[in-house]
């Protein structure tokens, strides 16, 4: 029976051991994530000093997205012609061009018409090359 209630102490001992060297570990951890949040405000600090950029809050963000976004819409619209007036151009584009090609087709009509039909019309029979007399 001895033995066996000093299997137990040991086994007890050794929980405790380990208990020890897992809060060690865990106090270590948690010294090192605090030097490493340090760390990180430091090198935060030096990217604003050397960029003078503001990290700014998310709600900061928006509105600041949203402003710009007013000045860009406000510069679009002073700018820029509508929409409509663009269509409108194309149209008439499109019209002056096709205008301009019906008149070239009625100028050239009739060259095209006289060469279609001396081009089927006056055909000279000829043997082919390849055929041996």
């Amino acid at each position: 029976m001895a033995s066996a209630t000093d299997g137990i102490q040991q086994l007890l001992q050794a929980e405790k051991t380990a208990s020890e060297h897992v809060g060690e570990a865990r106090k270590r951890k948690e010294k090192r994530m605090k030097q490493a949040k340090i760390e990180a405000q430091q090198e935060i600090e030096k990217y604003r000093e050397v960029s003078g950029v503001a990290i700014l809050s998310p709600h900061l963000h928006m509105q600041m997205y949203q402003e710009r976004e007013a000045q860009f819409r406000e510069h679009e619209t002073k700018h820029l012609k509508s929409t409509d007036d663009v269509s409108v151009r194309i149209e008439q584009d499109a019209a002056e061009k096709l205008k301009r090609t019906q008149y070239i087709a009625s100028l050239n009509k009739g060259k095209v018409i006289e060469m279609l039909l001396k081009l089927t019309c006056d055909v000279t029979p000829r043997l082919h090359a390849n055929v041996r007399e």
